[in-house]
């Protein structure tokens, strides 16, 4: 059978205030989502609640992280694709249903035949009641290895001047699909690839943007959708296609890659990244 199912999985270990649960998750079919289900004293709790009491939640491919977010990291990049927050609930996506096709929604799902373990681990805040965690899954039943797949960087932006700051220490491997900048005082994104301008635009024409394809605007957030038309192969990609003298095509790697942010005040905040490659 090839169309997706739900099974429940293996149940958590660990689970405890102050302690980190974890889930070994069977390497087998190519996996779609997963579905936990958070409660404490056996009542699913509120979308605040799930924000401080979920510190980090990380998904580990033979025992490198591959994703590492905290619970309201993770809400806000579903925002992003209109997806509403129910209490007691985290999805984890790796086939993207907004996507425009349907090889575009499954292009990042995650195939186990060339994975030997998978992991789940989630960090619980010291004081909470009654933690409980359990899972789901929906996958299909059809081995493939695990191809291009979305990861998560987190980095600390140090903008501390006021005007323009830049950026410059991002790395320049896997090709960028969001960045998620976790401020309000930004008035303007610039993106440089040696030395050239890549991007201009203001938080307010990047929301403009985005609300024609149906994303949606976080608060407290400015976000810069590279795939902002839901198309899966559009991204900011870390090398250059060139046209070689004998009519062959290559590529280099740029080497100045840089993000100017326009601060009305210095600060420091959060910054997600999203990049997509084949698994660390």
């Amino acid at each position: 059978m090839s169309f997706p199912r739900v099974f429940d999985l293996p149940g958590f270990n660990g689970v405890g205030a102050g302690q980190t649960a974890t889930l070994r998750i069977p390497t087998v079919g190519t996996y779609l989502k997963l579905f936990l289900y958070y409660t404490e004293s056996g009542v699913a709790v509120t979308k605040a609640d799930m924000e401080t009491a979920i510190t980090e939640i990380r998904l580990k491919v033979n025992g490198r992280v591959q994703r590492a977010l905290s619970a309201a990291q993770l809400f806000v990049l579903h925002q992003r694709w209109g997806k509403s927050v129910t209490s007691g609930e985290i999805p984890i996506y790796f086939a993207e249903p907004w996507r425009r096709t349907p090889v575009g929604e499954d292009a990042y799902a995650w195939g186990m035949s060339d994975v030997d373990v998978f992991e789940l681990e989630v960090d619980i805040a010291a004081g909470r009641t009654a933690p409980a965690l359990s899972a789901w899954c929906w996958r299909r039943e059809v081995d493939q290895p695990m191809g291009i797949i979305r990861k998560t960087r987190r980095y600390t932006a140090n903008m501390s001047l006021t005007g323009e700051n830049f950026l410059d220490t991002l790395p320049k491997q896997d090709p960028y699909t969001v960045l998620y900048f976790n401020s309000t005082a930004i008035t303007k994104v610039r993106v440089l690839l040696d030395q050239r301008e890549a991007l201009s635009a203001t938080p307010g024409v990047l929301d403009d943007m985005a609300d024609d394809y149906g994303l949606a605007s976080v608060a407290g957030w400015t976000i810069l959708n590279f795939d902002v038309t839901r198309r899966f192969a559009e991204m900011l990609a870390m090398r250059e296609e060139l046209l070689l003298p004998n009519n062959t095509v290559g590529a280099r790697t740029y080497s100045d890659f840089r993000v100017g942010l326009t601060m009305s005040t210095g600060a420091s905040f959060p910054l997600v990244a999203e990049v997509v490659g084949p698994r660390d």
